[in-house]
């Protein structure tokens, strides 16, 4: 293997990061006017401490994150590769057993700091946009790429962050940046792989309204954990009826003390990246937002809204009350509410009744909106949520971030907002 720097001293990288990428544009829509650092001036808190405050600032951090990443996976990781991967993963009675040569190396990334690379700073991660993140994949996986698996699965705590509840965040989130808890997402069944829909773990609540899953899971990376840091498992499970398809899916947490692991694949490469069997047996989970309504009713409103942009997008800057109640009125949503014998709550019905009276160039609907919006804006404030998949979207839609939000009524700020 090549030892250097595998950061620094690779041009195709250094090409991308000094001359081809908008970083000003990245750092605008990702800091969100630096917040991290405003806070950090008013509360004090050594989390934020290195929290950037310019644009320039933002692209230092950055280089020097990934010029430390370069040297530690160029110099230290890289010559262990050969050896982790003739050894191998060892399976016996639901243990896993990793090289002695990757745990040094995980156990070297963890004391740079270097793992939680998507993780907030609020919760003790690097909080890196997702350009970033492309950069320390590729580095990590010049090296080896299970190693890289590895870590990314440190970083499923950014699913965490972002739908868990107040408690389930503060309790994992924070073990999971400073590397002492692996994550591992649990969708693929032995019977059902692409075909999500169709899944038959099954979660129940017992007498004391605890959920209990049933079931097995196949190909879950990491679903052992990493060497004597333990899983938790972020879980896909029926809790409607059996003919219930995608609306009758939940989404909880697993820890991975309470699961069995039945056994490893062996893979032609990768042979360091466990890929589990995970058997379920009246395991005990957290869900992980509503029952039956995690993200299918909010991904059926948004798709619907998207047609409507794609279909008019620069017709009209308000929805039509008739369209708000089709939406409203759709049989997907009447079947997720009689399941549940809930209605929908007060935020989502802020999406499908909010009529703001906007003008062509400003909007006053929320106290909590700009007055004035403008692409930029809506970037910064949707990118947290979307990512880079958002310039994707207005791509294909042919229309702006301005555009959009309006004829959205800027739901996408009060998505982020959640």
């Amino acid at each position: 293997m090549i030892q250097n720097n595998y950061f620094s001293e690779n041009s195709d990288l250094l090409l991308q990061f000094d001359n081809i990428i908008d970083w000003e544009e990245v750092v605008t829509a990702y800091e969100q006017g630096f917040k991290d650092h405003k806070k950090y001036k008013e509360t004090g808190d050594e989390a934020l401490a290195f929290a950037p405050s310019s644009v320039e600032e933002s692209i230092e951090t950055y280089r020097v994150t990934l010029e430390s990443l370069g040297d530690v996976i160029g110099n230290f990781v890289a010559p262990r590769a050969p050896e982790m991967d003739r050894v191998g993963l060892k399976y016996d009675s639901g243990k896993v057993t990793f090289p002695d040569a990757m745990i040094e190396a995980y156990e070297k990334v963890q004391e740079a700091g270097l793992q939680p690379y998507s993780i907030s700073r609020d919760h003790g991660g690097l909080g890196m946009p997702s350009t970033t993140q492309c950069f320390v994949m590729e580095v990590m996986s010049r090296a080896d790429g299970a190693f890289g698996i590895a870590i990314g699965c440190v970083n499923l705590a950014e699913t965490i962050e972002r739908f868990g509840d107040e408690d389930m965040v503060n309790h994992w989130v924070p073990q999971m940046a400073a590397g002492e808890v692996v994550g591992a997402m649990a969708l693929t069944e032995p019977n059902y792989g692409s075909d999500l829909p169709n899944i038959r773990t099954r979660a129940e609540q017992d007498e004391n309204g605890v959920w209990r899953i049933n079931g097995a899971k196949r190909f879950i990376t990491h679903g052992c954990g990493f060497a004597h840091k333990p899983s938790v498992i972020l879980t896909l499970a029926r809790t409607g009826s059996p003919t219930s398809g995608a609306k009758g899916l939940s989404f909880f947490l697993v820890e991975g003390k309470d699961v069995f692991i039945a056994g490893v694949e062996k893979k032609l490469g990768l042979h360091c990246s466990p890929t589990c069997e995970v058997v379920y047996e009246n395991t005990p989970a957290r869900l992980i937002g509503q029952s039956l309504q995690n993200f299918f009713v909010d991904t059926l409103f948004f798709a619907r809204y998207l047609k409507t942009v794609q279909e008019r997008p620069t017709e009209t800057l308000r929805w039509q009350a008739q369209m708000q109640c089709e939406a409203w009125d759709a049989p997907q949503v009447r079947s997720v509410s009689a399941q549940t014998s809930t209605v929908l709550s007060e935020k989502q019905q802020r999406i499908i009744l909010w009529l703001p009276e906007a003008d062509a160039e400003t909007t006053d609907a929320t106290p909590e909106q700009p007055s004035t919006l403008t692409d930029q804006t809506v970037l910064s404030m949707t990118a947290p949520v979307y990512g880079r998949d958002l310039a994707k979207m207005l791509k294909r839609l042919q229309c702006t971030a301005l555009q959009l939000s309006r004829i959205l009524n800027v739901t996408m700020y009060t998505w982020n907002r959640w």
